[in-house]
């Protein structure tokens, strides 16, 4: 059977192949299937109740309520292009990936926070085989005077969960094990002080989620109330 395969655009990497001769169509497509986050990683996921109550201070104990937004739950369907038996024809592998964004904004301070989980695939450069699952959480600020990149680069990135990994991925932050903030203690608390993309800097615990940041534009810290 012949199949004249034009340029196909593929979401995580782009191969081309053109009037190639293919044995049959089923034999080029590897259906790998929906890909889930793992218990464990939604158990812990925050800002899941939009009937929750956030209200954040500052240092004069004046008070800021954060409003959260409806759970966004998704799959997203993903193709890859990997060689052909050892040819230079080339077959496809998909997937969908599960992902969930929970978010809150504070309307007086203008300021959005969107937490990004999602069972991240990571492939070997020339076999499906060598697939890599794990559960990653970027943390996204948008709002006012936050400067370039603010919304396009997350303010701090996560490994949720290694599954089969024996540490982070590369690019993810570790966390503290133990910080203490505006005279509270919380544990395992991630943040990108000292690396932060724009001017703000935020720190976060899968337990609170964001327990505090501080705004580089007006300098001001504010805190997680109790």
């Amino acid at each position: 059977m012949k199949t004249s395969l034009t340029t196909v655009i593929l979401l995580v990497a782009l191969f081309f192949t053109s009037c190639e001769e293919f044995p049959d169509q089923s034999d080029l497509t590897i259906d790998l299937g929906e890909i889930p986050l793992t218990d464990s990683t939604i158990a812990k996921i925050p800002y899941k109740d939009t009937s929750e109550q956030i209200i954040f201070i500052d240092s004069l104990s004046n008070e800021y309520t954060a409003n959260v937004f409806p759970v966004n739950d998704f799959f997203t369907e993903v193709f890859r292009g990997f060689p052909y038996k050892n040819s230079n024809q080339r077959f496809l592998l998909l997937h969908q990936y599960q992902s969930i964004r929970s978010s809150f904004a504070i309307p007086d301070l203008e300021r959005d926070f969107s937490l990004l989980t999602y069972a991240r695939v990571d492939f070997g450069p020339n076999s499906y085989e060598d697939m890599i699952i794990t559960d990653f959480t970027s943390l996204i600020v948008t709002g006012k005077d936050l400067g370039y990149p603010a919304g396009l680069v997350p303010e701090i990135s996560i490994t949720a969960d290694r599954r089969s990994l024996d540490e982070d991925l590369i690019g993810t932050i570790a966390s503290m094990p133990l910080l203490m903030i505006n005279g509270r203690e919380f544990k395992n608390v991630y943040t990108n002080e000292g690396t932060a993309a724009t001017n703000i800097i935020v720190y976060f615990n899968f337990e609170f989620g964001v327990v505090a940041f501080k705004d580089g534009t007006s300098g001001i810290t504010y805190y997680l109330k109790q």
